[in-house]
Protein backbone atom coordinates (compact mmCIF):
# COMPACT_ATOMS: atom_id res chain seq x y z
CA UNK A 1 0.00 0.00 0.00
CA UNK A 2 1.47 3.27 -0.92
CA UNK A 3 1.83 6.39 1.57
CA UNK A 4 -0.22 7.98 -0.71
CA UNK A 5 -3.47 5.17 0.04
CA UNK A 6 -1.93 5.05 3.93
CA UNK A 7 -3.36 8.90 4.02
CA UNK A 8 -5.88 8.25 6.97
CA UNK A 9 -9.35 7.85 6.76
CA UNK A 10 -11.33 11.50 7.23
CA UNK A 11 -14.89 11.00 7.06
CA UNK A 12 -17.33 7.69 6.37
CA UNK A 13 -21.03 7.55 4.12
CA UNK A 14 -22.42 6.78 0.89
CA UNK A 15 -21.24 7.57 -2.21
CA UNK A 16 -23.77 7.85 -5.96
CA UNK A 17 -22.27 7.96 -8.89
CA UNK A 18 -22.82 10.76 -11.20
CA UNK A 19 -26.74 10.58 -12.63
CA UNK A 20 -27.54 7.33 -10.87
CA UNK A 21 -29.19 6.55 -7.63
CA UNK A 22 -26.49 3.24 -7.38
CA UNK A 23 -24.55 3.82 -3.89
CA UNK A 24 -21.35 2.56 -2.63
CA UNK A 25 -20.25 2.69 0.87
CA UNK A 26 -17.34 4.93 0.87
CA UNK A 27 -14.78 6.81 2.95
CA UNK A 28 -13.34 10.42 1.69
CA UNK A 29 -9.80 11.16 2.59
CA UNK A 30 -8.29 14.71 2.66
CA UNK A 31 -4.80 14.75 1.19
CA UNK A 32 -3.90 18.85 1.37
CA UNK A 33 -6.18 20.67 -0.92
CA UNK A 34 -7.68 17.73 -2.46
CA UNK A 35 -10.68 15.08 -1.51
CA UNK A 36 -10.65 11.31 -2.71
CA UNK A 37 -13.95 9.19 -2.14
CA UNK A 38 -12.23 5.55 -2.12
CA UNK A 39 -14.57 2.31 -1.90
CA UNK A 40 -14.60 -0.18 0.65
CA UNK A 41 -12.20 -1.98 -1.39
CA UNK A 42 -9.86 1.07 -1.93
CA UNK A 43 -11.08 1.43 -5.54
CA UNK A 44 -10.87 5.27 -6.28
CA UNK A 45 -14.60 6.32 -6.86
CA UNK A 46 -13.78 10.57 -7.28
CA UNK A 47 -11.77 13.63 -6.32
CA UNK A 48 -11.27 16.53 -6.72
CA UNK A 49 -9.77 19.99 -5.03
CA UNK A 50 -11.90 21.17 -2.33
CA UNK A 51 -12.75 24.42 -4.02
CA UNK A 52 -14.51 22.83 -6.76
CA UNK A 53 -16.46 20.57 -4.55
CA UNK A 54 -20.07 21.76 -3.38
CA UNK A 55 -21.38 21.34 -0.48
CA UNK A 56 -24.73 21.72 0.39
CA UNK A 57 -26.16 23.78 3.17
CA UNK A 58 -26.80 22.28 7.13
CA UNK A 59 -30.40 21.62 7.97
CA UNK A 60 -30.30 20.32 11.73
CA UNK A 61 -28.83 16.76 11.87
CA UNK A 62 -29.51 16.13 8.17
CA UNK A 63 -26.82 14.54 6.38
CA UNK A 64 -24.40 16.46 4.88
CA UNK A 65 -23.50 16.39 0.81
CA UNK A 66 -20.53 16.55 -1.33
CA UNK A 67 -20.89 16.96 -4.81
CA UNK A 68 -17.67 16.76 -6.86
CA UNK A 69 -17.13 18.41 -10.52
CA UNK A 70 -17.80 14.99 -12.29
CA UNK A 71 -21.65 15.10 -10.31
CA UNK A 72 -20.77 12.08 -7.71
CA UNK A 73 -21.97 12.49 -4.38
CA UNK A 74 -20.50 11.92 -1.58
CA UNK A 75 -23.31 11.53 1.37
CA UNK A 76 -22.17 11.85 5.34
CA UNK A 77 -22.96 12.07 8.73
CA UNK A 78 -19.80 13.53 9.89
CA UNK A 79 -21.02 17.12 10.40
CA UNK A 80 -17.50 18.48 12.02
CA UNK A 81 -15.32 16.73 9.07
CA UNK A 82 -18.08 19.15 6.54
CA UNK A 83 -17.58 21.58 8.27
CA UNK A 84 -13.96 21.48 8.67
CA UNK A 85 -14.22 22.26 4.49
CA UNK A 86 -16.86 25.12 5.21
CA UNK A 87 -15.51 27.01 8.20
CA UNK A 88 -15.72 30.23 6.10
CA UNK A 89 -18.88 29.61 4.57
CA UNK A 90 -22.67 30.35 6.14
CA UNK A 91 -24.07 27.16 7.20
CA UNK A 92 -27.31 27.73 5.98
CA UNK A 93 -30.35 30.35 6.22
CA UNK A 94 -32.32 27.71 7.95
CA UNK A 95 -30.14 26.20 9.68
CA UNK A 96 -29.52 29.45 11.05
CA UNK A 97 -33.20 30.09 11.82
CA UNK A 98 -32.95 26.79 14.28
CA UNK A 99 -30.01 28.56 16.24
CA UNK A 100 -30.85 30.45 19.23
CA UNK A 101 -30.56 34.47 18.68
CA UNK A 102 -31.93 37.52 20.21
CA UNK A 103 -33.64 37.50 17.03
CA UNK A 104 -36.11 34.81 18.17
CA UNK A 105 -37.58 37.29 21.23
CA UNK A 106 -38.55 39.59 18.16
CA UNK A 107 -40.15 37.09 16.44
CA UNK A 108 -41.99 35.84 19.40
CA UNK A 109 -43.11 39.34 19.93
CA UNK A 110 -44.30 40.08 16.24
CA UNK A 111 -46.13 36.33 16.93
CA UNK A 112 -48.39 37.70 19.76
CA UNK A 113 -48.73 40.47 18.08
CA UNK A 114 -50.08 39.80 15.29
CA UNK A 115 -52.46 37.67 17.11
CA UNK A 116 -53.52 40.60 18.81
CA UNK A 117 -54.16 41.81 15.63
CA UNK A 118 -56.37 39.51 14.29
CA UNK A 119 -58.54 38.78 17.66
CA UNK A 120 -58.86 43.15 17.63
CA UNK A 121 -59.17 43.71 14.44
CA UNK A 122 -59.96 40.55 11.72
CA UNK A 123 -62.07 38.49 14.57
CA UNK A 124 -65.04 40.30 14.56
CA UNK A 125 -65.17 39.94 11.09
CA UNK A 126 -65.26 36.13 11.26
CA UNK A 127 -67.50 36.23 14.43
CA UNK A 128 -69.88 37.85 12.04
CA UNK A 129 -69.79 35.13 9.30
CA UNK A 130 -69.69 32.64 11.96
CA UNK A 131 -73.42 34.16 13.56
CA UNK A 132 -75.10 34.35 9.61
CA UNK A 133 -73.60 30.94 8.88
CA UNK A 134 -75.12 29.06 12.19
CA UNK A 135 -77.71 26.67 11.51
CA UNK A 136 -81.09 27.67 13.22
CA UNK A 137 -81.00 24.31 14.31
CA UNK A 138 -78.14 24.36 16.22
CA UNK A 139 -78.99 27.51 18.08
CA UNK A 140 -82.33 25.85 19.17
CA UNK A 141 -80.21 22.86 20.65
CA UNK A 142 -78.02 25.46 22.27
CA UNK A 143 -81.03 26.61 23.92
CA UNK A 144 -82.48 23.34 24.87
CA UNK A 145 -78.92 22.39 26.17
CA UNK A 146 -78.44 25.55 28.32
CA UNK A 147 -81.80 25.80 29.79
CA UNK A 148 -81.44 21.96 31.17
CA UNK A 149 -77.72 22.84 32.33
CA UNK A 150 -79.68 25.72 34.14
CA UNK A 151 -82.43 23.87 35.29
CA UNK A 152 -79.95 21.62 37.44
CA UNK A 153 -77.97 24.10 38.82
CA UNK A 154 -79.84 27.44 39.30
CA UNK A 155 -83.10 27.54 38.57
CA UNK A 156 -86.19 25.56 40.14
CA UNK A 157 -90.04 25.33 39.11
CA UNK A 158 -92.24 28.47 38.71
CA UNK A 159 -94.40 29.02 41.54
CA UNK A 160 -95.97 31.95 39.79
CA UNK A 161 -100.57 31.20 39.28
CA UNK A 162 -102.19 31.30 35.92
CA UNK A 163 -103.23 34.57 35.90
CA UNK A 164 -99.02 35.92 36.81
CA UNK A 165 -98.05 33.66 34.39
CA UNK A 166 -100.63 35.13 31.84
CA UNK A 167 -99.99 38.60 32.47
CA UNK A 168 -96.61 38.41 31.72
CA UNK A 169 -97.25 36.39 28.70
CA UNK A 170 -99.40 39.34 27.65
CA UNK A 171 -96.34 41.94 27.78
CA UNK A 172 -94.30 39.94 26.01
CA UNK A 173 -96.46 39.71 23.28
CA UNK A 174 -96.82 43.46 23.09
CA UNK A 175 -93.21 43.98 22.99
CA UNK A 176 -92.99 41.08 20.06
CA UNK A 177 -95.63 43.02 18.64
CA UNK A 178 -93.78 46.40 18.57
CA UNK A 179 -90.25 44.57 16.75
CA UNK A 180 -89.12 45.50 13.19
CA UNK A 181 -91.13 43.43 10.87
CA UNK A 182 -87.82 41.89 10.01
CA UNK A 183 -87.40 40.26 13.42
CA UNK A 184 -90.19 38.92 14.02
CA UNK A 185 -89.75 35.81 12.40
CA UNK A 186 -87.07 34.50 15.30
CA UNK A 187 -88.92 31.86 17.61
CA UNK A 188 -89.24 33.68 20.70
CA UNK A 189 -90.64 31.90 23.71
CA UNK A 190 -91.21 32.65 27.20
CA UNK A 191 -90.02 30.41 29.89
CA UNK A 192 -91.04 30.85 33.62
CA UNK A 193 -88.01 29.86 36.31
CA UNK A 194 -87.90 30.20 39.75
CA UNK A 195 -83.78 31.04 40.93
CA UNK A 196 -82.37 29.79 43.79
CA UNK A 197 -81.82 33.15 46.01
CA UNK A 198 -83.86 35.73 46.05
CA UNK A 199 -82.63 37.93 42.43
CA UNK A 200 -85.43 39.27 40.54
CA UNK A 201 -83.84 38.75 36.58
CA UNK A 202 -84.61 37.79 33.28
CA UNK A 203 -82.05 35.85 31.07
CA UNK A 204 -82.08 35.56 27.53
CA UNK A 205 -80.81 32.52 25.09
CA UNK A 206 -79.49 32.44 21.56
CA UNK A 207 -82.39 31.36 19.80
CA UNK A 208 -85.16 33.06 21.58
CA UNK A 209 -85.96 31.12 24.89
CA UNK A 210 -85.96 33.92 27.59
CA UNK A 211 -86.26 33.39 31.14
CA UNK A 212 -88.65 35.25 33.39
CA UNK A 213 -87.69 34.81 37.07
CA UNK A 214 -90.61 34.81 39.64
CA UNK A 215 -89.28 37.08 41.90
CA UNK A 216 -89.23 39.76 38.93
CA UNK A 217 -92.84 38.82 38.19
CA UNK A 218 -93.97 38.90 40.96
CA UNK A 219 -91.91 41.95 42.70
CA UNK A 220 -92.69 44.63 39.89
CA UNK A 221 -94.78 46.39 37.74
CA UNK A 222 -95.57 45.86 34.04
CA UNK A 223 -92.99 48.48 33.09
CA UNK A 224 -90.66 47.22 34.87
CA UNK A 225 -91.05 43.88 33.82
CA UNK A 226 -91.63 45.10 30.21
CA UNK A 227 -88.42 46.80 30.10
CA UNK A 228 -86.02 43.89 30.95
CA UNK A 229 -88.00 41.58 29.09
CA UNK A 230 -87.47 44.19 25.91
CA UNK A 231 -83.91 44.46 27.32
CA UNK A 232 -83.38 40.63 26.90
CA UNK A 233 -84.84 40.61 23.79
CA UNK A 234 -82.49 42.84 22.39
CA UNK A 235 -79.84 40.45 23.19
CA UNK A 236 -81.58 37.88 20.89
CA UNK A 237 -82.35 40.16 18.12
CA UNK A 238 -78.01 41.35 18.17
CA UNK A 239 -76.86 38.03 18.43
CA UNK A 240 -74.92 38.73 21.52
CA UNK A 241 -74.57 35.66 22.87
CA UNK A 242 -73.21 34.08 19.91
CA UNK A 243 -71.43 36.81 19.53
CA UNK A 244 -70.16 36.39 22.59
CA UNK A 245 -69.49 32.77 22.11
CA UNK A 246 -67.79 32.56 19.29
CA UNK A 247 -64.91 35.51 20.39
CA UNK A 248 -64.51 33.33 23.63
CA UNK A 249 -64.24 30.01 21.98
CA UNK A 250 -61.74 32.00 19.31
CA UNK A 251 -61.24 30.98 15.70
CA UNK A 252 -61.00 27.05 16.35
CA UNK A 253 -64.76 27.09 16.34
CA UNK A 254 -64.89 29.66 13.71
CA UNK A 255 -62.55 27.27 11.49
CA UNK A 256 -64.66 24.53 12.72
CA UNK A 257 -68.33 26.03 11.90
CA UNK A 258 -67.36 27.07 8.30
CA UNK A 259 -65.69 24.04 7.39
CA UNK A 260 -68.93 22.17 8.63
CA UNK A 261 -67.97 20.62 11.74
CA UNK A 262 -68.95 21.50 15.11
CA UNK A 263 -66.35 19.27 17.19
CA UNK A 264 -66.80 18.15 20.33
CA UNK A 265 -66.65 21.99 21.87
CA UNK A 266 -70.44 22.71 20.10
CA UNK A 267 -71.86 19.72 20.79
CA UNK A 268 -70.88 20.71 24.87
CA UNK A 269 -72.72 23.55 23.84
CA UNK A 270 -75.88 22.64 22.50
CA UNK A 271 -75.86 18.65 24.76
CA UNK A 272 -74.66 20.74 28.01
CA UNK A 273 -74.72 24.13 27.79
CA UNK A 274 -72.12 24.78 30.17
CA UNK A 275 -70.23 26.99 27.82
CA UNK A 276 -72.79 29.64 27.37
CA UNK A 277 -73.16 29.42 31.21
CA UNK A 278 -69.32 30.59 31.61
CA UNK A 279 -70.20 33.42 29.16
CA UNK A 280 -70.10 37.36 30.35
CA UNK A 281 -71.84 39.75 28.09
CA UNK A 282 -69.73 43.15 27.52
CA UNK A 283 -70.81 46.31 28.76
CA UNK A 284 -71.00 47.62 25.13
CA UNK A 285 -73.85 44.91 24.66
CA UNK A 286 -74.41 45.69 27.48
CA UNK A 287 -75.71 49.43 26.88
CA UNK A 288 -76.53 48.27 23.20
CA UNK A 289 -79.40 45.97 25.10
CA UNK A 290 -80.51 48.77 27.05
CA UNK A 291 -81.26 51.18 24.35
CA UNK A 292 -82.95 48.38 22.08
CA UNK A 293 -85.07 47.52 25.58
CA UNK A 294 -85.69 51.15 26.11
CA UNK A 295 -86.87 51.96 21.94
CA UNK A 296 -89.08 48.44 22.40
CA UNK A 297 -90.87 49.13 25.59
CA UNK A 298 -92.22 52.34 24.43
CA UNK A 299 -92.71 51.47 21.33
CA UNK A 300 -94.73 48.94 23.01
CA UNK A 301 -96.88 51.18 25.34
CA UNK A 302 -94.47 51.02 28.23
CA UNK A 303 -93.30 53.84 30.24
CA UNK A 304 -89.38 52.91 29.42
CA UNK A 305 -88.04 54.22 32.86
CA UNK A 306 -89.39 51.08 34.08
CA UNK A 307 -86.01 49.67 33.53
CA UNK A 308 -84.27 52.37 35.68
CA UNK A 309 -86.84 51.50 38.27
CA UNK A 310 -84.94 47.67 38.04
CA UNK A 311 -81.82 48.68 38.60
CA UNK A 312 -82.34 50.97 41.13
CA UNK A 313 -83.80 48.23 42.99
CA UNK A 314 -80.93 45.95 42.55
CA UNK A 315 -78.56 48.99 43.46
CA UNK A 316 -80.74 49.07 46.69
CA UNK A 317 -80.06 45.39 47.14
CA UNK A 318 -76.69 45.39 46.69
CA UNK A 319 -75.96 48.64 49.18
CA UNK A 320 -74.94 50.68 46.00
CA UNK A 321 -72.24 48.74 45.11
CA UNK A 322 -72.18 46.29 41.57
CA UNK A 323 -75.10 44.80 42.81
CA UNK A 324 -76.05 40.70 42.10
CA UNK A 325 -75.39 38.97 39.38
CA UNK A 326 -76.61 36.51 37.29
CA UNK A 327 -74.07 35.49 34.69
CA UNK A 328 -73.23 38.71 34.71
CA UNK A 329 -76.35 40.07 32.75
CA UNK A 330 -77.20 43.09 34.62
CA UNK A 331 -74.37 44.40 36.86
CA UNK A 332 -76.87 47.75 38.93
CA UNK A 333 -73.62 50.15 38.85
CA UNK A 334 -74.64 53.49 39.49
CA UNK A 335 -73.32 54.93 36.31
CA UNK A 336 -75.40 52.60 33.97
CA UNK A 337 -78.80 54.13 35.54
CA UNK A 338 -77.29 57.51 34.70
CA UNK A 339 -76.84 56.84 31.49
CA UNK A 340 -80.36 54.77 30.71
CA UNK A 341 -81.83 58.71 32.35
CA UNK A 342 -79.75 60.41 29.85
CA UNK A 343 -81.30 58.02 26.83
CA UNK A 344 -84.67 58.95 28.31
CA UNK A 345 -84.19 62.31 28.41
CA UNK A 346 -82.96 62.76 24.98
CA UNK A 347 -85.92 60.75 23.71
Amino acid sequence: MTDEEKTREDARGWCYSAGTSHRVQGVVLQRGAWLRVMSEDRALLAEAPVEDIELDKRLGDLPRKLTFPDGTVFETEDHAFVLSLDANKPAGFLHELERFHPRLIAFVLAGVLGVWLIYRFVLEGFVGVAVFMTPQTLVDGMDQGTLQALDVSLLRATTLSQTEKADAQAIFADLLAALPDDERDRDFSLQFRQMRGSTPNALALPGGTIILTDSLAKGFDRDVVAGVLGHEIGHVVEDHALRRLYRSLGIFVLISLVAGETGPILEDIVLEGNVLLSLRYSRDQEAEADRFGLRLSDAAGYDPAGLVTFFEALSQRSGGGTGAEWLSTHPAHESRISEIEALIDAN
